[in-house]
């Protein structure tokens, strides 16, 4: 009988676990930009409120160069935030990987974020830890400025089947530190290349989570010792 019911507690606590987990994953995703920030391009394309924008180039060719002017826009917002930047591949079809063959740079009021391939240098895991992009304020205005090249070496020959490649890039939000909060925060860590990065998205609410399931498997364990010793 008490086997079955310390079986029983377990199964509950895998199940809490597995609840939490996907709670922290749902919470991280939900941290992108707070109301009041509009982001949209000079081609009538916005990021949704989840902060969620998709680049479309239609019909690239070898050696052009293509732009972006990306307008962030902080129509309603209380306190200043820092925004940054995460880019994740979804889909990758025909023999054509354009993720090998196209560089980008990114540009924000004349100062240079990032320039290098489409879905990161490889310095950091550009799907987790975002690129800092700046600090949005009340009223101001910012212009992120992206421009594509695309490599010479492509040949017709490279054409001769259709080929898509298919990523999303997504604005999130930080809070930003308040004058009394600064002394107590750690420097914000640096890629090689000296690019600010943000903390990993949900990294501390996923610990915290952990933290309190290993606190209670560890009370389980000793009220079970305690009534084995009872009996």
């Amino acid at each position: 009988m008490m086997h079955k019911k310390v079986l029983r507690i377990i199964q509950w606590m895998i199940v809490l676990a597995s609840i939490m987990t996907a709670f922290s994953e749902y919470q991280a995703v939900g941290e992108t930009l707070p109301v009041g920030v509009v982001i949209g391009d000079d081609t009538g394309l916005y990021a949704t409120s989840e902060g969620e924008y998709f680049v479309d180039l239609p019909s690239v060719l070898p050696g052009e160069q293509y732009e972006k002017t990306i307008t962030i826009r902080s129509l309603d917002i209380e306190n200043p935030f820092e925004l940054g930047l995460l880019v994740e591949p979804i889909s990758q079809t025909g023999a054509l990987d354009f993720s090998e063959f196209v560089t980008m740079s990114l540009t924000l009021n004349e100062q240079l974020l990032y320039q290098g391939p489409l879905l990161g240098d490889g310095s950091f895991d550009w799907r987790v830890t975002p690129l800092l992009i700046g600090t949005c304020e009340y009223g101001k205005d910012q212009i992120l400025k992206v421009d594509f090249m695309v490599s010479k070496e492509l040949s017709v020959k490279d054409y001769s089947e259709e080929s898509e490649l298919k990523y999303k890039w997504t604005f999130i939000g930080t809070k930003r530190p308040t004058t009394t909060d600064v002394s107590k925060e750690k420097p914000t860590p640096k890629d090689q290349d000296g690019h600010g990065l943000l903390p990993k998205t949900g990294e501390e609410v996923k610990n915290a989570m952990y933290k309190a399931l290993i606190g209670l498997l560890l009370i389980l364990i000793v009220l079970l010792l305690w009534k084995k010793r009872k009996k």
